[in-house]
């Protein structure tokens, strides 16, 4: 920097005319040179950071990276974010290794685990030869809609990974329109289950045990869970920015409660599907006398599901303790300071569930039921508070559980870009070593600590509320919601009290 020269010809005066002449007008841009040193240095940093996911197997741990990256503070530049989005087509390909489709696929058959269906679904002319009373017009009609359906579907699984490269707005407002894309994608899985039902001769499942015969619906459950995680971003994301006023953090963690709730309730009728097909299918080979990697694909398949279930299941407890405790603080007038004047509660509902009315799956609530489930009204504060309690333990011994266990599901692959661009210590093979594992974990170390301190504010209100004077209580204990970037606001997702005495 000390031997560098000024080259005021760089900058034209054309244009600075017109920066200036524009509506606000744009001074000339003056960087100060440590400045100019750390952005650069940042910089270089997230190009080789953003490398890592070359080295991804699986659409799961994939999607973890790119989210990973792209949420950190202050968020990767434009450069690094386009960087990252030309992965999904680099040289005609997936992170240059797969093909869209094969990528779809393999995302498919990770999670549903459909052992014996897997083979067929992927090539379905084999039919032809394994079933010779299907007629071929029915099944080059079923081909037909599958390819249209994974073409289709394609096209919204990469958009998936292209929002986490938008800036955190836009992120989110993509994502409201990715969630009706994926419903009618839903709808037409819908369709080809039911013409591959009749093609491959499935036969029906009673779940739960001992309930009516139903099918697996393979592809329709992928795309399900595909939504259902659209929707939970939605709503974590309306607090990352600071989208809902204070007095609607309890209703919208309620809502999140239950997205999370209905996402675990499908995760388990995917699992018993998986674990019943492929215990059938290992039975008839056994009986055959063939040795078949379909009990692999199952642990496979149920660690997957395992890893996604527990991430849900803290995420439910956490918010269900939120809910609560932001219950108990709104009966006592302590969420805002400013009236809200020309609004009502109904218009307030429909306002925040507008992405979310729209679709046929999960089915939208009605205002009076929204109300009548998420204000507890027959349950007295100390109740709540107890149960919050409980659910704030249940949490962190969730994120816990999850700092235990590493980012990714699958062992990263070698390439050469990250073999260049990494020393041993940040191989791919060593993922404690890679920055998308260094902000993961601090992630999952913010939320514990915003646990921790949700039991803290819980303890202080017990405290309170046990007085004698517990009516003004609340206004002598001095509730306060941080904001998003406040350092009592441990994460950006969970609006945790303080309370000060």
């Amino acid at each position: 920097m000390p031997l560098g020269q000024p080259t005021p010809q760089a900058f034209s005066l054309k244009i600075q005319r017109r920066l200036a002449s524009s509506v606000p007008p744009r001074p000339m841009v003056a960087i100060e040179a440590h400045k100019a040193v750390d952005y650069l240095r940042r910089l270089l940093s997230d190009i080789m950071d953003a490398q890592t996911c070359l080295g991804v197997t699986s659409g799961v741990d994939l999607l973890t990276g790119f989210w990973t990256l792209m949420s950190q503070s202050p968020q990767p530049s434009a450069y690094v974010r386009a960087l990252l989005q030309s992965l999904l087509g680099r040289h005609g390909r997936l992170l240059g290794r797969y093909p869209l489709e094969e990528f779809v696929r393999d995302d498919l058959c990770t999670l549903t685990s459909p052992a014996e269906l897997v083979s067929r679904v992927a090539s379905i002319e084999k039919l032809s030869i394994e079933k010779t009373d299907i007629p071929p017009r029915q099944r080059d009609e079923t081909k037909r809609r599958m390819d249209h359906f994974f073409s289709r579907c394609s096209q919204s699984y990469q958009n998936i990974f292209k929002a986490c490269c938008l800036n955190r707005s836009r992120v989110r407002r993509t994502l409201c329109h990715a969630a009706v894309e994926w419903d009618q994608n839903q709808a037409d899985a819908e369709d080809v289950d039911s013409a591959l039902q009749a093609v491959l001769s499935e036969q029906p499942i009673s779940y739960p045990p001992g309930a009516e015969l139903t099918y697996s619906f393979c592809l329709s459950s992928w795309t399900y869970h595909y939504k259902l995680l659209i929707l939970e971003m939605i709503i974590l994301m309306g607090f990352e920015l600071s989208v809902y006023d204070p007095r609607e953090f309890a209703c919208m963690y309620w809502f999140l409660a239950h997205l999370c709730n209905i996402h675990l309730a499908h995760l388990e009728r995917i699992s018993f599907f998986a674990s019943q097909r492929n215990t059938a299918s290992t039975r008839k080979d056994r009986m055959a006398g063939k040795a078949t990697k379909d009990a692999e694909e199952l642990d496979e398949t149920l660690r997957q599901l395992y890893r996604s279930f527990r991430r849900l299941k803290t995420i439910e407890a956490f918010a269900k303790a939120l809910h609560g405790l932001h219950t108990v603080i709104d009966r006592h007038g302590q969420s805002g300071k400013t009236k809200m004047y020309y609004t009502a509660a109904e218009l307030r509902y429909e306002l925040r569930m507008r992405p979310f009315l729209q679709l046929s799956l999960p089915e939208p609530l009605t205002f009076e039921e929204f109300s009548q489930l998420s204000d507890l009204s027959h349950i007295t504060d100390v109740q709540i508070l107890e149960n919050a309690a409980k659910h704030c333990s249940e949490a962190k011994r969730g994120w816990e559980e999850m700092l235990k266990d590493t980012w990714n599901a699958r062992q990263l692959v070698d390439n050469e870009m990250t073999n260049s661009s990494y020393d041993n210590s940040q191989k791919p093979d060593s993922p404690h070593g890679t920055a998308i594992e260094r902000e993961w974990r601090k992630d999952m170390q913010c939320s514990m600590k915003a646990s921790i301190a949700a039991s803290i504010a819980i303890s202080s209100l017990k405290r309170m509320l046990a007085a004698e004077d517990f009516q003004t209580t609340p206004r002598r204990l001095g509730i306060r919601i941080p904001d998003v970037g406040d350092r009592e606001r441990w994460h950006a997702w969970w609006a945790v009290p303080v309370t000060k005495m």
